[in-house]
């Protein structure tokens, strides 16, 4: 009788291991994009401005504007000041 548990036990531990594999292949894209998403997404222009980064977001914008397309130039004029309406409370 006792030989037939230990076959049973020996099954669950060798596939044991299956689901934490699973789990790894699964968060495998998840980090990636979390590492791509901190290196190549821009800073929020809103966020900038609120924290007075006048240029970088104007820069963001006009990278924007081209990305679609755009004469970057001439929505975002040279001259162009942006302001921001946030209020610190």
């Amino acid at each position: 009788g006792g030989g037939g548990e230990n076959d049973e036990d020996n099954n669950e531990e060798s596939s044991g291991g299956s689901w934490q594999l699973f789990c790894i292949l699964c968060a495998v894209p998840c980090i990636i994009s979390t590492i791509l998403g901190i290196i190549l997404v821009p800073e929020s222009p809103r966020w900038l401005l609120t924290k007075g980064r006048h240029e970088e977001a104007l820069a963001i914008l006009r990278q924007a504007a081209e990305g679609n397309g755009l004469n970057s130039m001439m929505v975002f004029p040279p001259g162009t000041y942006l302001l921001s309406n946030e209020t610190e409370d």
